[in-house]
């Protein structure tokens, strides 16, 4: 687009829609996302999909959740479209982001045997091998998660074993951000997932109105979020929404891949005032023991 555009309907949302709403929504578009899950960013934690609404919803942005789009027709100045509870809504452009699928259906794999499963995405074992043994295949195109930073690794670890190596790829600790504001930054599993693989849990969190840093930057909704065996001290994942969550998360990322425990996070004295500081915090608040929280 080279203009503006007045209005805007999203349909989807998840991290791409929210991405966009954000985006538009700052720029002076009137905003409307329409959803057919419960909420926006379902994938998210629950209470980072709430902060995320709440927000969303203060720039004016409408949510319609649990909607569908049913009709849409089109007019002089853009789109009427009739949903499915019953509201009209005009918009001068439509975003359709309700997710993607591969286009590996007309390049030939099945003429050499590269198998793929039944929505198309190249099946390939932890090695990265497809089917045929001498190729590979990394990135969207295996499904799984679909982010650059991951087919990059993907791409290094393929290249080492065709050189005659023997990688793996290792998906238990990936981080991922989503680029609304504020950010999220999350790493591993969140409560309901860790409890749902068997774990018994602890969670320390910590506000970020709560700390020093934000409040000199103005920028203090959201939280950090650490999830944790309650039995071993090992860090099972992290939510951060926030200033800088989408760095931020990354100290929790290291202290995963290096098996550091919780305690030795709350351990590790940090730099005040910072935002990383709210990192050690909800690590101490494991214990009940966060200085600073209120």
């Amino acid at each position: 687009m080279n203009k503006l555009p007045s209005s805007l309907l999203i349909v989807g949302g998840g991290v791409v829609g929210s991405e966009f709403a954000n985006i538009f929504s700052t720029f002076g578009t009137k905003v409307t996302i329409v959803e057919m899950l419960p909420g926006i960013l379902s994938t998210e934690d629950e209470e980072v999909s709430q902060v995320i609404y709440k927000t969303f919803r203060s720039k004016g942005i409408e949510i319609y959740t649990k909607t569908r789009v049913e009709e849409v027709k089109t007019k002089t100045s853009g789109y009427v479209m009739k949903l499915s509870n019953g509201k009209t809504v005009e918009a001068e452009k439509v975003l359709i982001s309700i997710g993607r699928k591969p286009n590996s259906y007309s390049i030939g794999l099945d003429k050499i045997g590269v198998k793929t499963d039944s929505s198309g995405y190249i099946k390939v074992d932890s090695y990265l091998r497809t089917s045929i043994s001498n190729i590979y295949a990394v990135g969207d195109v295996i499904g799984g998660f679909q982010l650059a930073h991951v087919a990059g690794e993907e791409g290094k670890i393929a290249a080492e074993n065709i050189a005659g190596k023997n990688k793996t790829m290792d998906y238990r600790v990936i981080p991922w951000a989503v680029f609304t504001s504020p950010e999220i930054g999350t790493v591993g599993l969140n409560k309901d997932q860790a409890i749902h693989k068997g774990y018994k849990v602890c969670v320390g969190s910590f506000p970020f109105s709560s700390s020093g840093k934000a409040y000199i930057t103005g920028e203090t909704t959201g939280f950090v979020k650490i999830v944790t065996g309650k039995e071993t001290g090992e860090i099972l994942g992290a939510q951060i929404i926030g200033p800088r969550a989408s760095e931020l998360v990354h100290e929790i990322v290291v202290a995963m891949k290096g098996e550091v425990v919780i305690d030795d996070l709350a351990a590790t004295v940090h730099s005040h005032p910072t935002l990383a500081e709210a990192v050690m915090e909800a690590a101490e608040d494991c214990f009940g023991m966060a200085t600073h929280k209120s």
